[in-house]
Order: C-alpha cells, then sequence, then structure tokens
C-alpha cells in the first residue's frame, strides 16, 4: 500500500478531482465567429497543461509516485496506438492527395489529449488518498444529479402555460435536453454512467454516496429518457439496468427501494403529460414517429438519411481498402467529393475505425479494449472495499460506452479516458493517511 506524506502533492491530488469532477461534464465552445461555428471542446483539455505541469514537477523531485499501472505493458499499447494513428493520418495523404484539418487537429491531436486525460487519472488513483477519490466521487454525482436534475424540472416546467415568459432566463441548453455536454447523445452517455456509478455506490457497504443521489438519478430517469430522446441511451440502460440487479440480486431490500422511486418516477412523468404528449421527444420526433406507427414518417428524420448515406460511402470505401482503410479523415474528404457536404462523423466507434484505419486498425484496438478489460476484472476480484466497489463502477461505465459506442462514434468522450486511468491504476487497497 502506498504511503505518500509529502502535503503539496497531496494538495495537487485534492485539487485535480474535485476540478475534473466538475470540467469532465461542461463542453465549451471557443473561436466563434460569424463565419466559423468554434471548435467545441471539453473543459478539462484547457486544464491538461496546467495539471501535467503540477505533476511532472512533482515525479520530477520525486514527491510523488509514476501510476502504478495494473495492466501489463500500457505504454507498448498507447505507442502501437499512436503509430496507426499517424500512419492513418499519412495513408490519407496518399489516397486523397491532402490531409484533412478537421482529422488533424480533432482525431489525431486529439488523441494525445486523451492519452493526456488517462494520465492525469492514472496518477491521482494512484497518489490520491481514498478520501480524496470519495470527494471525486461525490462531487461528480452531486454536479450531475444537479443538472440533470435542474434541466428535467426547468423543461417540465416550460410545457405549462404561464411559464414561457420567464423560464427562458433559465435554461443554460437549448431543448432537447443535452446538461452542460451541448450535445444530447453525449449527455446521455454520461447521465448513463452516473447511473452506473452511483448504482454501484448505492449497493455497497462503503457510504460514500449519499443514497438520495442514487434516488435522484432513478426518479428522474423516466423522464430524462422521454425528453432527452436518445435511442442509443434507451437501448444500453435496456443491457445495463438488468445487469446491475443481477449483480447485486442479493440485496432485494434496497432494489426494492430503487425500483419503487423508478415507479414514481413514471408516475410524475405520466401526470404531467398525460395532457401533452406531443411535448415530449419520444411522442413527437421524427426519429420515434414508428412508434406511432406513421411508416411515411421512417425516412424523415434527417439524422438517419445521414446515416444512411454515410454507410453507403463506408461500404464503399471498405470494399476498396479493407486492410490499411482509407486514412484518418477520409470520410470527410469522401464525402466532400461524393455529395459536396461537410459530413465526418460515422456513428459507430467499430465501423469508423474499420473505415479510416482498416481491418489491421480495428483489429489492434480491439485486442487493447479486451485487455482494458480483463485488467479490470482482474484487479476487480483482488480488490477491496473501497478500490471494488469504484473499479466494479468502471467496469460498468465500460459496458455502457460499449453498448452506445454501437451507434456513436465516442472514442473521444474525456470522462471515459479519465476513468479508464483510474480504473488501469486504481491500488487494490487506497492509502488513508490525509
Amino acid at each position: 500500500m502506498l504511503r505518500l506524506n509529502d502535503k503539496a502533492t497531496n494538495i495537487i491530488a485534492a485539487v485535480l478531482c474535485f476540478v475534473t469532477a466538475l470540467s469532465l461534464q461542461i463542453q465549451v465552445t471557443l473561436f466563434t465567429s460569424p463565419t466559423y461555428l468554434g471548435l467545441r471542446i471539453n473543459l478539462t483539455d484547457l486544464i491538461v497543461p496546467f495539471a501535467g505541469a503540477a505533476i511532472l514537477a512533482t515525479l520530477l523531485i520525486r514527491k510523488s509516485f509514476w501510476p502504478q499501472w495494473r495492466m501489463k505493458h500500457l505504454y507498448v499499447w498507447i505507442a502501437v496506438l499512436t503509430a496507426v494513428l499517424a500512419l492513418a493520418l499519412i495513408h490519407t495523404y496518399f489516397n486523397y492527395g491532402e490531409i484533412s484539418r478537421w482529422a488533424l487537429v480533432n482525431k489525431f491531436g486529439g488523441w494525445f489529449v486523451l492519452i493526456a486525460i488517462m494520465g492525469i487519472g492514472a496518477w491521482v488513483a494512484t497518489n490520491a488518498t481514498q478520501k480524496n477519490l470519495e470527494s471525486f466521487v461525490r462531487v461528480f454525482l452531486g454536479f450531475g444529479l444537479l443538472v440533470f436534475a435542474y434541466q428535467l424540472i426547468i423543461t417540465t416546467l416550460q410545457i405549462f402555460p404561464g411559464n414561457q415568459t420567464w423560464i427562458g432566463y433559465y435554461k443554460f441548453i437549448d431543448f432537447p435536453i443535452a446538461g452542460l455536454m451541448a450535445n444530447r447523445n453525449a449527455y446521455a452517455l454520461l447521465c448513463t454512467a452516473a447511473i452506473a456509478l452511483a448504482t454501484c455506490f448505492y449497493f455497497s457497504n462503503n457510504k460514500t454516496v449519499p443514497e438520495y443521489f442514487t434516488y435522484g438519478f432513478y426518479f428522474f430517469l423516466p423522464l430524462f429518457l422521454l425528453v432527452n430522446g436518445s435511442r442509443a441511451a434507451g437501448i444500453a440502460l435496456l443491457f445495463l439496468l438488468p445487469t446491475l440487479i443481477l449483480v447485486h440480486f442479493s440485496k432485494v431490500k434496497k432494489w426494492s427501494r430503487l425500483l419503487a422511486v423508478l415507479l414514481m418516477g413514471i408516475i410524475f412523468v405520466v401526470a404531467a403529460f398525460h395532457e401533452r404528449p406531443s411535448e415530449l421527444v419520444v411522442l413527437n420526433a421524427s426519429q420515434y414517429s414508428f412508434l406511432q406507427g406513421e411508416k411515411s414518417k421512417l425516412s424523415t428524420y434527417d439524422g438517419d438519411d445521414i446515416r444512411k448515406s454515410v454507410l453507403n460511402s463506408a461500404l464503399e470505401m471498405i470494399q476498396a481498402r479493407p486492410l490499411l482503410g482509407s486514412g484518418l479523415g477520409s470520410m470527410l474528404l469522401h464525402q466532400e467529393n461524393k455529395t459536396n457536404a461537410a459530413i465526418n462523423v460515422i456513428d459507430c466507434t467499430a465501423l469508423w475505425i474499420l473505415v479510416e484505419m482498416g481491418a489491421v486498425g480495428l483489429l489492434i484496438f480491439a485486442l487493447f479494449y479486451i485487455q482494458i478489460s480483463k485488467s479490470l476484472f482482474l484487479s476487480w476480484k483482488e480488490d477491496e472495499e473501497f478500490s471494488k466497489t469504484l473499479r466494479l463502477s468502471l467496469m460498468f461505465i465500460l459496458f455502457a460506452f460499449t453498448l452506445i459506442s454501437v451507434f456513436h462514434e465516442i472514442l473521444y468522450t474525456r470522462f471515459v479516458w479519465f476513468f479508464l486511468g483510474l480504473g488501469l491504476a486504481l491500488p487494490a487497497r487506497m492509502r488513508q493517511d490525509v
């Protein structure tokens, strides 16, 4: 077990736990102008240089420990994956005669941001006290629940007559609900992860998370699914919640209370919206028109039309270059050449890797994913008390990420990589000294 008593290092670890618990849940847009929509980044990206400098200083003067990875050869894996991305970027030039600036900044440059964020998470896991990490979990869930409840209450109140005139002053993200992530699907992934984290700590003997945090998430969950309208999150929770029940099946009384709160949430939704069904995304938005039996509307959702176009292009690109892919950012270049449209997102993480990095790239990423999953599971079996609960939560977060990644390209979601750093470097037993 680690024994580290340096005061400055303890302060840095405590500050990073608090700051990242908030910043990982916030997206910001920079450099907006009349001709440029702006660069959307996670707030943590702005913190990385300062956190990195502070961490590096403590390591160089030997006041903190290097991350104690529980996964073998992690640095080799990172080097290989970086090489795959670099070669894919070069491959774009050979295939299209240019390198996509968007891919260079967002995908290749963004990769190093992800690694840095994972490194921060690992350093925190290695050097923070249990008290620090308990504070991280509480702040992360507390802030998440605050935004979760606030947005849902405001969204619900605005449907009633007389509220529209003042409610607009209190909304910080436009409908449909997107929290501070500025994108409803990214927010859906965040909320799914928060529910997994809150549920695991709810069933543990550790009192890190107040039970009412978990009750709050479950009470507002039905309303969130109906208002946010993320189909991917709905499918993910359809698998995630039963799995959480099976893992904690023996704790019947606790599950009964959670399900009772969930039922109260359903009753609240019915009471609030039974006379205003058109206000709910799942009953009114075109992506859910099939629920109304209106087959003519099945192709009216712009997002699905774009997906069909991208899927057709993806199949063409895979057939043309199945082994090494078409290159990083090639979908954007392909769509510009084919349809004159700036479409750069393939809504499936595995398909995106296959198209742009080929079967070789997909195989390497898949092996990396399998190794991560194996390391988390084997470490969890050896863990004690707090570490065991936190690592179990991280496995469920990875499970949610896996399910939603089938329907969206979410490899670059920042909080997932921070949690990976935590999970892969968390000691089996946390140090208690402050």
